[in-house]
């Protein structure tokens, strides 16, 4: 399979996907033993809709708001007057967004298309072609993760293997990292396995390198700029875990499908079950990594996981936070700052004293490449 065209039933499974992560919020247990609890920030009235935390060179803090595309400043737990984005995006709401590292420019996701804002104003950039899953600016540059399903015009020149990470040059969309095909399953729905099994989220670091997070599989991948992997992190065993009920999900959510007028010659769809391993990824201005991992690879409720470059020990601590699907992370001058994507909106800031004074264990399932480190319990 040279990868896949979207249609009817890839838009019916990423409805299928939203309902099936709305049963996995609903799910959560709350343990408050020992746990840190985040400060809320406070935000101004708003709906529910997308939000992103950035931070930039010096450590200021940014939330855009994906109804208004209003940018916020954050202070401690006080935010600022918005600055609105100047666009005529389509009606759709952002489903990723990322900010250059000097605050000058945006890059958003909506509708499968990467708009790319320098100094609030929108530019021209053409179709990525691919069905795009993250954005991140690399030195002012666009890059976007892509699933290997072709969206629109499949490419004139098709590679060989399908883009994994995309970046804009020269008004075009050139392969930075190569993906993999994908492979078919017997045990669980093909499309649930390319989008668990394909599905990245980009985030750079403080250096500006370019990091992939899996979040299905608990495992994260540092880019060197030509795009080598150079340093791996694998929490937990690496590989995407599905619930034991997925028969029956992937059932009512066809029969709930069926009520609403589709029938199987119209179109296919499934459940979409793999469960969400990483929740979010942030870099401190020193270079330590933090990330959220879920009860899927803990066992138990959320932890607030870093990694100190100095020793390449990965650690871990309970943070008490509400839901189970993805956060916005940020980690700015005062603090720790995380954000609640979809859902009800939500920002919370955990001081630095506060982290300090956590309690943080070794995490024993932590496989740490040697290149983030002097030293590794683990080494990939």
């Amino acid at each position: 399979m040279r990868g896949l065209t979207t249609s009817r039933s890839a838009r019916l499974l990423l409805l299928a996907a939203i309902l099936g992560a709305g049963l996995a919020v609903l799910g959560a247990a709350a343990n408050t033993d020992a746990a840190l609890i985040p400060a809320q920030v406070n935000l101004p009235a708003h709906p529910n809709a997308p939000q992103y935390l950035q931070v930039d060179a010096k450590g200021n803090v940014f939330l855009l708001r994906g109804d208004t595309l209003d940018v916020y400043t954050i202070d401690r737990d006080q935010v600022g007057k918005p600055k609105r984005l100047e666009t005529t995006m389509p009606p759709d709401k952002p489903t990723a967004a990322a900010m250059s590292r000097d605050a000058s420019s945006w890059a958003l996701v909506a509708s499968n298309r990467v708009f790319h804002f320098v100094d609030g104003s929108l530019q021209s950039t053409p179709d990525v072609g691919w069905l795009v899953t993250s954005v991140a600016l690399l030195r002012g540059t666009p890059v976007a993760g892509v699933l290997p399903m072709t969206v629109g015009q499949p490419p004139l020149d098709r590679p060989p293997a399908p883009p994994l990470v995309m970046q804009l040059k020269d008004s075009t969309w050139d392969t930075l990292i190569p993906g993999k095909l994908p492979q078919r399953s017997q045990a669980h729905d093909p499309m649930d396995v390319l989008f668990a099994d394909h599905t990245v989220k980009l985030t750079s670091d403080e250096k500006g390198r370019l990091w992939a997070t899996y979040p299905y599989k608990g495992r994260l991948v540092r880019f060197t700029a030509t795009g080598k992997p150079d340093a791996v992190i694998v929490l937990g065993k690496g590989t995407v875990r599905y619930p034991a009920d997925e028969a029956e999900r992937g059932k009512a959510v066809r029969e709930d499908l069926h009520k609403r007028g589709y029938t199987s010659n119209q179109a296919t769809a499934g459940a979409f079950t793999a469960q969400l391993a990483l929740r979010g990824l942030a870099f401190g201005q020193d270079g330590t990594l933090y990330t959220l991992l879920s009860s899927s690879i803990t066992g138990g409720k959320t932890a607030l996981g870093r990694l100190n470059p100095a020793t390449a020990s990965f650690e871990t601590t309970p943070i008490e936070l509400p839901g189970s699907g993805e956060l916005s992370m940020a980690a700015g001058r005062e603090g720790l700052y995380l954000a609640t994507v979809e859902g009800r909106a939500d920002v919370w800031r955990v001081s630095w004293p506060t982290l300090d004074a956590a309690t943080w264990t070794e995490f024993a399932e932590a496989r740490v490449s040697s290149s983030l480190g002097p030293s590794s319990a683990g080494t990939q």
